[in-house]
């Protein structure tokens, strides 16, 4: 499915979201003190930019293909302004090619890295981290925060079933995004993240 940056605005939590998330979360877990709005504009603000890195994911060889493509459509211009020139003596058009050439070198920068722009985005590009398990590590923050627990995961000796509270609460925010991520790949991500940041 493709993500349009519209996407960002649209997708704030449905009525009763939270409820629903400390509800899978389980009212032993929740602390007296937590409070729900700081809970929903945490998750809310943490969505918003996941989305915002999706609309930057999507299709980076188009997006360069289609910058070429303007730069040599621009570059052509060029060539038939100068011509046009040439041809009719209109030097009054000539003061104006600079700005053409600063156009097809704009275009040109389009498909330069965006360190500054990552960095606010938490897009971890060194490290082979997914979109999703950049919002899992979102996630554990937020839990960590608001839950006052550390987010990690149970796993059954017997079945091989992870659960916990972050798990069920990773889930939930999942769920009301519209993202797909069983638990047993929620324990995954947990356990890649503190590879890459161990908890100290």
């Amino acid at each position: 499915m493709i993500i349009v940056a519209r996407d960002a605005i649209e997708r704030a939590l449905a009525d009763g979201a939270v409820d629903r998330i400390l509800e899978a979360v389980g009212a032993q877990y929740i602390p007296d003190k937590l409070s729900r709005e700081a809970l929903h504009g945490d998750i809310e603000s943490t969505l918003s930019k996941h989305h915002t890195g999706q609309v930057l994911r999507i299709k980076p060889a188009e997006r360069e293909e289609e910058a070429r493509r303007i730069q040599d459509a621009l570059a052509h211009v060029e060539e038939l302004l100068w011509r046009y020139i040439a041809k009719y003596e209109a030097l009054h058009l000539q003061p104006n090619i600079p700005r053409l050439r600063n156009m097809i070198e704009a275009v040109g920068k389009e498909n330069e890295p965006r360190p500054v722009l990552n960095k606010v985005l938490g897009i971890r590009q060194q490290t082979s981290v997914s979109s999703v398990e950049n919002l899992i590590s979102d996630l554990m923050c937020i839990f960590k925060i608001h839950f006052e627990r550390d987010a990690g995961y149970s796993k059954d000796p017997h079945t091989g079933a992870v659960g916990g509270p972050f798990v069920r609460f990773a889930e939930a925010v999942l769920q009301e995004a519209g993202i797909l991520f069983e638990g047993k790949s929620i324990a995954r991500a947990v356990d890649k993240l503190r590879q890459i940041n161990p908890v100290k």
